[in-house]
């Protein structure tokens, strides 16, 4: 018999479930590829809820010399900076991503100008919402 201090755990109480946490009675998100651009996307949060942006990518493609390997993606929001991420090193290849939040209603705008002091052209990037 264990210790009057020990105790046994109950394992009948709740049971274990895969799947996503819900509060009762919620709509679920839903998620979104927003798809591929050059340089620049703008869009608009049409729904009720919070839209959740993510981009990544952010590469100039095949240019080289101090072009190369560089990435750089910059989010905007009824036109304010919120999030970016750049690298100008052209001696290792890279990926940036961002993310930000976007209320119902507003304008958002990405913009991917790898090593802008090179004139390095436009970046490509993908994009991807959940709508809360």
């Amino acid at each position: 018999m264990p210790p009057p201090f020990f105790h046994t755990p109950d394992w009948h109480g709740g049971q274990c479930q895969s799947g996503v946490w819900r509060t009762s009675g919620s709509s679920n998100g839903s998620y979104s590829n927003l798809g591929s651009h050059r340089g620049s996307f703008t869009g608009r949060n049409t729904g009720s809820g919070t839209l959740f942006v993510y981009a990544s990518g952010g590469n100039g493609g095949s240019a080289g010399g101090d072009c190369a390997n560089t990435s750089r993606l910059q989010g905007y929001v009824a036109g304010a900076l919120i999030s970016t991420n750049a690298s100008n090193n052209p001696s290792y290849g890279k990926t940036a991503f961002i993310s930000f939040a976007v209320p119902a209603g507003a304008t958002y705008q990405i913009t991917s100008y790898p090593a802008q002091n090179y004139s390095c052209g436009s970046g490509v990037f993908s994009v991807f919402g959940y709508q809360t």
